[in-house]
């Protein structure tokens, strides 16, 4: 299995312009605002997410 490219800085931010379901969080993720205790929140909810870029089928 080939492994994934590194994101960059910009790729991500691309993609979250892309995806509006969770502009709240991304502009605290961009502004540097969550703590260890809210960014964990944050990867525990994007974990359950269906990919937002994900190609249907």
């Amino acid at each position: 299995m080939k492994g994934f490219k590194p994101l960059t800085l910009k790729e991500i931010k691309k993609r979250h312009n892309k995806n509006p379901q969770d502009k709240k969080l991304h502009e605290t993720i961009e502004k540097e605002t969550a703590n260890k205790k809210v960014f964990n929140k944050l990867i525990e909810e994007g974990t359950k997410q269906e990919p937002f870029d994900k190609k249907s089928d």
